[in-house]
């Protein structure tokens, strides 16, 4: 019969393989889901035509982008350079008829650090983060743990800004996640340019 501290040791090893055992399955989770979002979205590059439909081919990548950084809430923010203002043009998630439209200022917040800097920015912990504005949390009652914000620009000319927020499970997003996002924004990017070069000249 085993000692008591020998049983308590074996029970607390117990416990701690079941856990990175979780561990590991979430992860193997969150790979597949990543691999199968690189692959839908290499598969949209026909679609990204001068007749595509910008913003339903933005939604359509949302969502896939979304699905593989474990989150819901998914948002492009179009650049209004008359105005000097950030909007959100498409949104996915619970707050998406309240944000829809919302105007912030472009150099305000992540978002809007991104924009400035053309760099993308994953944040793991908005708490520590200095640029981080709680303003649109206020308006519509949210709260934004962690975000990835990715600059959408081409040849000089500055489209706006893709972001995604907080994780379904509450984990902050990673470098993988930040990949994953990277990529969605090269197609969206090239999305709204084949659009703008297709509107009829004034």
């Amino acid at each position: 019969m085993l000692p008591t501290d020998g049983l308590h040791y074996l029970q607390s090893e117990n416990a701690r393989l079941r856990r990175e055992n979780e561990h590991l399955k979430d992860e193997n989770r969150r790979l597949r889901r990543a691999i199968s979002a690189m692959n839908h979205l290499l598969n949209s590059l026909p679609d990204i035509t001068p007749q595509v439909d910008a913003i339903g081919l933005v939604y359509a990548l949302l969502e896939v982008a979304v699905q593989a950084v474990d989150s819901e809430d998914g948002s492009l923010l179009l650049l209004d350079e008359a105005n000097k203002e950030l909007y959100f043009a498409a949104v996915l998630g619970n707050y998406a008829d309240a944000l829809t439209g919302l105007r912030i200022p472009m150099d305000e917040g992540v978002v809007g650090w991104c924009l400035i800097n053309r760099q993308p920015r994953l944040v793991e912990d908005v708490r520590l983060d200095s640029y981080f504005s709680s303003r649109v949390d206020q308006l519509i009652d949210f709260e934004t743990r962690s975000l990835i914000a990715i600059p959408l620009a081409l040849h000089g000319r500055q489209f706006g800004v893709l972001e995604v927020v907080n994780t379904r499970s509450g984990a902050p997003f990673s470098e993988d996640d930040l990949d994953t996002m990277q990529l969605v924004g090269y197609l969206v990017t090239h999305a709204l340019a084949q659009a703008e070069e297709s509107r009829p000249s004034e």
